[in-house]
């Protein structure tokens, strides 16, 4: 690696570790933070999905979420947090239950790339969708709902075989 290349990750990694620690400490929320997750943000993305395994599927599910506090998210982690397939289903229909209307997006796009790239069938988990159906209904900021329609219907096709 070239001493620029080197130098330029590891003031990422310094920058990403004092972002972290400012909006911990001063209690604006880059909700759900993980413990550890300060390291794990400073790693290379072939690092991220590399270690991504070692944290419990709940964890993974709220190191996905924390991404998107981050400009630009670490999009790598929606296919590394899928590959657990049904490993991680239920941590993301806990968070789905018990999260704000706002991570639904995330976790219906997170729901989508586990069954699109067939790590597993959520569409013909019928316990998964009624969790996932009652969620998306009692989602109380309409516009919000409104935008999550395409994610929602994007399931609701593969559990009709289309």
């Amino acid at each position: 690696m070239s001493s620029f290349a080197h130098d330029s990750n590891r003031l990422r990694n310094i920058l990403v570790a004092f972002v972290l620690a400012v909006t911990i400490s001063c209690g604006s929320s880059i909700p759900h933070t993980v413990p550890g997750s300060e390291d794990f943000f400073g790693l290379s993305v072939r690092e991220q999905d590399a270690r991504i395994v070692e944290y419990s599927p709940a964890d993974q599910v709220g190191l996905y979420l924390t991404s998107f506090y981050f400009e630009p998210p670490y999009s790598n982690l929606l296919d590394a947090v899928a590959r657990g397939g049904a490993a991680v289903l239920p941590a993301v229909l806990d968070r789905l239950s018990n999260g704000p209307d706002g991570e639904v997006h995330s976790l219906l796009r997170l729901l989508n790339e586990i069954e699109k790239d067939g790590y597993y069938s959520v569409a013909h988990d019928k316990h998964a969708m009624a969790a996932i159906r009652h969620r998306f209904e009692a989602m109380k900021i309409p516009q919000l709902k409104e935008l999550r329609e395409d994610d929602m219907a994007e399931l609701e096709q593969c559990a009709q075989g289309r």
